[in-house]
Formats: C-alpha cells, structure tokens, sequence
C-alpha cells in the first residue's frame, strides 16, 4: 500500500511541476515582449530609460571603519561628508561633528543623496552599525553613483566611546531637548 501512495504522490507532484511549466511557457507566448526563459528580469528600480543601470548590476560597494580609521579618513578628507540616521533625539544628544542629520530631510535624504557629487566621499552611521536604516541608506547611496560610502563600525556608540562626539540641535529638525 505505501508503494502506491509513493508513486500517486510523485505522480501528483509531477503533474504540479509539469503544469505549472507548460502554464509559464503559455503565458510567456503570450506576453507581447516575449520574454527570455535565460535573461535575467530587473525590477523598475533596477532600470533606467527603459536600459538597465550598470551600476545597480553590480555588487554593492562598501567598506566598514573603525572609529580611528573613520577619524584618520576624516582627517585627511575634510571635503568627506558624514550622515547621522538616527533619530532627531539622538542627534541632538551628541554626534559626530558636521555630520548631517539624514531623516529630518525627508524619504531618508534622497534630496540630499542625489545632490551629492559621483566623487563624493561618504560616512553613514547610525546608533549601532546593524541597523535598517544604515543598509537602506547604503544601497541608496551606491544607487545614486556614490562611490565611496562607508560605514561606521559600531555606530555611534562606538564614536561616543572614543570621546569625540559634539551635541547640537538639528537646525532642520526644529527639535529641542
């Protein structure tokens, strides 16, 4: 009995796959660009002016600091502009200095991540170095031809531990503690 539930099973199983195979292959012949079964599919992120953008086919681009290479880089490039994503709270308890409060500038920044020369060095951090937003602000970054982002290992946290964090009110904010 069990070798004829085996074999009604994988028959079953089977006529699934084989369904949903010719169904796909229907609704390919269908679609009026007829579409590829071995080209990849992009979504409309991915495409600009109907092309797919090389940048976003390739891998993403970042590298991790820690504090001391973080301040050496900043050292050595005054021009490198650094973002705070954590909250309006957060930042106006201590950041690091003439970092830009990012959120408060609307759909995390985009104004401001668009208007960013290609040639741009930049610093993103949050509270931790793990959170959403910081890989969400990243990708953004990288997508909009950013080159050189970084990111802060440890966040701000690990800032604050080395002793050289600055406290200020996020003028765009309108936010006071």
């Amino acid at each position: 009995m069990s070798k004829f539930l085996l074999r009604s099973s994988m028959f079953r199983v089977s006529g699934v796959l084989l369904g949903s195979l010719l169904l796909g292959l229907f609704g390919n012949f269908l679609h009026p660009r007829k579409l590829s079964l071995f080209e990849p599919v992009y979504s409309k992120a991915e495409i600009s002016n109907g092309q797919c953008s090389a940048h976003s086919l390739q891998p993403l681009r970042w590298s991790e600091l820690s504090v001391d290479d973080a301040i050496l880089l900043y050292q050595q490039q005054p021009q490198m502009v650094v973002l705070d994503l954590r909250s309006s709270l957060e930042y106006a308890q201590g950041h690091i200095p003439k970092a830009i409060h990012l959120p408060c500038h609307g759909e995390k920044g985009k104004s401001i991540l668009s208007n960013l020369a290609k040639d741009t060095t930049l610093l993103l951090y949050d509270a931790d170095g793990n959170s959403l937003e910081l890989r969400s602000a990243m990708e953004a970054a990288l997508r909009y031809g950013i080159d050189t982002v970084y990111t802060l290992g440890g966040g701000f946290a690990a800032w604050e531990k080395h002793g050289s964090a600055e406290s200020g009110v996020c003028k765009d904010c309108h936010l006071s503690i």
